[in-house]
């Protein structure tokens, strides 16, 4: 019946046991069809563009939805899976764009390439505890709202939710241990993520251009943030980074404009190259102990960061990690032997006005060295790092109310002194105040 234009409907003996690659191809007047339970076979391309076709009962005794058989059913409302299918081959549902139903069944174990791709009307689907695989592309551009990947899935292949532009919340089981490139990619109305424990690698762009999204907590078991994880998520204003993170990759956090606090794990080794670039509300960046490496241009053009406490393991600083940023006022380098900068003459490592407007805190046995070193040698400011007492403004070894005068004072002067920034915020205001209050009250 291939190609049969003004076949309307038709009646499926209980006798047949199998229908073939192409058998209703191209048929766009037909708009009903039942398999009867005698079917264990539907061929591929089998339904192909049956573009009226708005019901479908599948038999009981299919194991497997093969490539293409309902591809292009642009009419297809509503589809239910019998516990009989074990896999939803690539392209079985793809572009069947009026599809608002989909009810999988408790044996599906795999939905694999392009299976429900540019499905828009799809707003809602519950995949079952069964399913181990999701393919590429499985989903991409369809009009999901939420999605929950339950424990049993354990691969999810490349793109699968990509430019799901309507998706607003993701949950990933604790059986994903990769989520792969792209595979959230301009997901642009997501603004809850939930990464499951078991989460080792997260991919290149899997999460970039998720535009909305104001929150993430990356849990300890990953170890990998590949390039341009997060980039471009405007209104990222929270990251916390887990303790199993060694590498932050080139771009991960690239134009996250709203990022204002930044929680960086105790594991990582590696800044990548513009990591956070162009993050340009954050006031405050401490890099763990951990870190050897600071990537070219990680913190550039964060215009509004005003602390950078820089950990004892760094080596080497590329070439403008922290240029265009003219409001620093306090950078505090905790290694002993200065840390090297990479030269580009094409690059300066501050903006110029820094080198006399921040102060540069330095192991007090150090100060000869970074005096004598390359770039830090131009900071007219140098000073030991000294053991501090919270809400010690005046640096005389006590909190009492001479801590809140002075403090006053640097808030009216407008000085920029950081030391008066009691509660790590990354402003000078009434909240440092009653902060200093608060901890003389209680002692």
């Amino acid at each position: 019946f291939n190609l049969c234009p003004k076949l309307t409907s038709v009646t499926i003996p209980n006798s047949v046991t199998e229908i073939g690659n192409y058998a209703f191809d191209g048929c766009t007047a037909l708009e009903t069809i039942t398999i009867p339970n005698s079917v264990t076979k539907i061929g591929f391309s089998a339904f192909h563009e049956c573009t009226a076709l708005t019901n479908v009962t599948l038999s009981n005794k299919l194991e497997t939805i093969e490539t293409s058989t309902f591809y292009g059913c642009t009419s297809l409302k509503n589809i239910t899976i019998p516990n009989s299918v074990k896999t939803i081959e690539s392209q079985a549902f793809e572009n069947c764009t009026s599809l608002e139903s989909v009810t999988f069944s408790q044996g599906l174990e795999s939905i694999q390439n392009y299976a429900f791709r540019s499905c828009t009307s799809l707003k809602q689907i519950t995949i079952p505890n069964s399913v181990e695989t999701i393919g590429n592309d499985a989903f991409r551009e369809s009009g999901l709202e939420s999605i929950t990947i339950p424990n049993s899935v354990t691969a999810m292949g490349e793109r699968a939710f990509y430019e799901c532009s309507e998706l607003q919340q993701a949950q990933i089981g604790n059986g994903v241990t990769e989520i792969k490139e792209h595979t959230f990619y301009r997901c642009i109305e997501m603004t809850t993520l939930t990464l499951g424990d078991h989460v080792e690698t997260i991919g290149q762009r899997a999460f970039s251009g998720c535009s909305e999204l104001t929150a993430v907590n990356i849990p300890n078991s990953v170890i990998t943030l590949e390039n341009d994880a997060f980039s471009f998520c405007h209104r990222l204003s929270s990251v916390v980074i887990g303790n199993g993170v060694q590498v932050i990759g080139d771009y991960a956090f690239h134009e996250c404009d709203d990022l204002v606090n930044l929680v960086i794990g105790n594991n990582v080794k590696t800044l990548g190259v513009n990591a956070f670039y162009g993050c340009r509300v954050l006031k405050t960046v401490k890099i763990p102990n951990s870190v050897e490496t600071i990537g070219n241009c990680a913190f550039l053009q964060c215009n509004n960061l005003v602390q950078v406490n820089i950990g004892s393991g760094v080596t080497q600083i590329g070439y403008g990690a922290f240029a265009g940023n003219s409001k620093l006022t306090s950078i505090t380098s905790n290694a002993v032997t200065p840390p090297s900068f990479v030269i580009d003459e094409n690059w300066s490592q501050f903006n110029y006005n820094v080198y006399d407007q921040a102060t540069l805190y330095v192991p007090e046995g150090s100060i000869t060295a970074y005096s004598n070193a390359e770039v830090w040698k131009d900071f007219t400011n140098i000073q030991a790092i000294l053991d501090h007492i919270q809400g010690d403004v005046n640096l005389d070894g006590e909190v009492n109310i001479a801590d809140v005068n002075t403090l006053i004072d640097i808030i009216l002067s407008g000085s920029g002194n950081m030391q008066g920034d009691v509660n790590g915020d990354g402003e000078l205001n009434i909240a440092d105040v009653n902060a200093v209050i608060d901890i003389i009250l209680r002692h």
